[in-house]
């Protein structure tokens, strides 16, 4: 007699499950709305009741696949997180409640699987910048902005955390790819729209725009690096006609957003994740036809080559004066820094004792990882972020071509790329679409190669088989 492992596994989702689950969907919907009709009398709290009936369905989709829900709607309010802030200016965002229902979501995962995976190496790297982050409120030189940005930081990392030791699987990366790329077009689609009705900065760069918060355009157009990144991988890799065809047109329709926010660094992104991406899969021919289609939509939509054209922004729209006060106050905290998230402050501090060709205004941004890092934390904290960056990078180099997770790797790779060289003029290490692409990279590592760090039904010895005495073997070989 032997045991034998039972693990709660996801099904694959085919055409049918999808209709017979829409279809429960709807059936529960339609009860729940027509008993609360019946009982109140009003139609739209009967429409708002009716949605009761979807919980325990809710429910039971995020036990088995957490990344379909609740994680595909995390990753769609993220790019327009700053739009869906509750209880006025001062409230938290919708997406914290989604990233709360996904860190449960993959831990019930757990439970039931009873398999948590270790984290790969960047994970103890961000852990040793998070944690210097988190002491520098000790020599901050304004500790108040330092601790509120930590809290933020200490959140995205344990959301990090909780996808690192996630027990994914081969068609759990497949899903993911899938809810990425899903969501850049939807986000694109209501990009456009908004675009179309004017929610423009300055005349020209979309910048959308709900009530009194707004958009940074950059920020915007950086979040589509992810789900592009993934479509060029598609499209290098792939070899049905049909989907690299869609592919490419999906990856034009989110380029046209990035066009119109008009946005220098993520275009330079962008064309350097093609170029990455042209040496990781050596497919070079498809890779120039996918420049064809970049540069030839920048064209239609000239917002970017303006913005490169234009003598005014010969300084990178004020970043070189910003980086000179920020070059004059690294001497001042070259070792360990002045605390996390002080740049502003110090920039203030030393604003009188550089040279401005134009002033650009108090209590500006480093609008640069790199010299923002070095002024926050010093050295230490530069080399901590430098280092788990890489890391990040490098954790899916070793994967084979011909590995069926090969081409997820590559367009988790390039998104790693093109989002760093994004941040040389831009800051986002507490931005949740940085972290969505940590989150992307490091389940995609352990979906290729994973190690266990607690599987009891693993290491469950197997019971030896019960010893036979010879008479009984004999007699049982009569029969």
């Amino acid at each position: 007699m032997t045991y034998t492992m039972t693990v709660l596994a996801a099904p694959r989702l085919t055409g049918a499950l999808v209709a017979r689950c829409f279809a429960l969907l709807a059936a529960a919907y339609v009860l729940f709305s027509f008993a609360a009709y019946v009982a109140v009398g009003t139609p739209l709290h009967a429409v708002v009741i009716g949605a009761l009936g979807l919980i325990p369905i809710v429910i039971y989709v995020s036990l088995r696949w957490p990344i379909y829900f609740p994680f595909s709607l995390y990753a769609l309010l993220v790019p327009v997180e700053a739009l869906l802030r509750t209880g006025g200016t001062t409230g938290p965002t919708l997406t914290k409640f989604a990233s709360f229902a996904v860190g449960l979501a993959f831990l019930a995962r757990i439970v039931l699987t009873r398999r948590a995976l270790l984290p790969p190496r960047p994970w103890f790297a961000w852990a040793a910048f998070v944690f210097l982050a988190l002491a520098s409120a000790g020599w901050s030189v304004y500790q108040t902005e330092t601790l509120d940005t930590v809290a933020i930081v200490l959140q995205l990392f344990l959301l990090y955390t909780i996808a690192a030791i996630y027990p994914m699987s081969a068609l759990d990366a497949v899903r993911l790819r899938r809810v990425i790329e899903a969501v850049g077009v939807l986000v694109a689609c209501y990009g456009c729209y908004a675009y179309l009705a004017g929610q423009r900065l300055n005349g020209t760069r979309l910048s959308l725009s709900g009530g009194k918060f707004q958009i940074d355009p950059n920020h915007y157009g950086a979040f589509f690096i992810i789900p592009m990144s993934l479509l060029m991988a598609r499209v290098l890799t792939d070899r049905r006609v049909i989907v690299r065809v869609a592919s490419a047109a999906a990856f034009g329709f989110c380029a046209l957003n990035v066009f119109f926010t008009g946005s220098r660094g993520v275009f330079t992104a962008l064309a350097c994740v093609l170029v990455y991406l042209a040496v990781r899969t050596r497919n070079f021919i498809a890779t120039a036809a996918m420049a064809v289609v970049f540069i030839g939509i920048s064209i239609a939509v000239p917002n970017t080559w303006q913005r490169f054209m234009d003598p005014s922004q010969g300084d990178a729209s004020g970043r070189t004066d910003i980086w000179n006060v920020g070059l004059h106050a690294f001497p001042h905290f070259w070792l360990y820094g002045s605390g996390f998230a002080t740049y502003e402050y110090v920039y203030s501090l030393f604003l009188v004792q550089s040279y401005q060709r134009q002033f650009a205004g108090w209590d500006r941004p480093s609008h640069s990882l790199v010299l923002g890092t070095s002024v926050e934390l010093g050295i230490i904290g530069l080399g901590l972020v430098l280092l788990a960056w890489f890391l990040s990078l490098r954790q899916t180099w070793s994967v084979r071509a011909d590995h069926p997770l090969a081409p997820i790797a590559y367009g988790a790779e390039g998104a790693c790329v093109g989002l760093f060289v994004a941040a040389l003029t831009l800051d986002m290490l507490w931005f949740k679409y940085l972290w969505l692409a940590f989150m992307l990279g490091i389940m995609t590592s352990n979906a290729i190669a994973a190690r266990n760090l607690w599987a009891p039904r693993l290491r469950r010895p197997v019971r030896p088989l019960p010893r036979v005495s010879a008479g009984v073997r004999a007699s049982s070989a009569r029969f």
